[in-house]
Parts: structure tokens; sequence; C-alpha cells
């Protein structure tokens, strides 16, 4: 929104009924929410404007939702092996993944 001077965050995490105020920013485009847990995490979002010396809150955006995952990624088993030729400065030979 062009005419903001910041945005109010609303987050409803897991087991909450509803969204709550979660934080107000600067007019900035990016935030990044430091969960509490695993689990899908639901965020609105109201801009703040001023206009004669008054603020006044939009209403909320449509809610998105976002899962949170503390598990890492299993590590990857089909990467690409390097093997150096015997006796050579460096050269090798790059292997693809197999299956």
């Amino acid at each position: 929104m062009t005419d903001a001077i910041g945005y109010r965050i609303y987050r409803q995490a897991p087991g909450e009924s509803s969204l709550t105020e979660r934080q107000d920013l600067a007019a900035i485009t990016e935030h990044t929410d430091a969960t509490s847990g695993d689990g899908v995490y639901t965020y609105a979002v109201a801009s703040l404007r001023d206009a004669n010396g008054q603020q006044s809150l939009s209403g909320l955006s449509a809610a998105v939702q976002e899962a949170a995952d503390s598990t890492p990624p299993a590590a990857r088993r089909t990467s690409p092996l390097f093997f150096p030729d015997r006796g050579s400065s460096g050269n090798g030979r790059l292997l693809p993944p197999r299956g």
C-alpha cells in the first residue's frame, strides 16, 4: 500500500483459536517470524495509515498459512562425486549420480 506508514502482523499459532496481534512494523516488505514450535501458522496483515494527524488501521488481509517444521531434510544420497586423477595437478572427473 503506497500510503501506509507501517503494517500490523497478526498470527494464529497451532492450538490457538484466533488471530492475535503479533507486531507493528515500519513500512517494510519482509518479515521473519521465530515460531515457537512445529505446525501450521496462519498470518494476516493490516496497514497503518496517518492522515491529518490521525492514525487508522485497515481491515485484515486475506489469511495465509505456512507450515513450520524443525526437522531438517534427510541428507542427499545422489550427490555427484569428484575423483581427482592420480598424478595430475587438480584435474579430475565428476561422476554423475547413479540410480
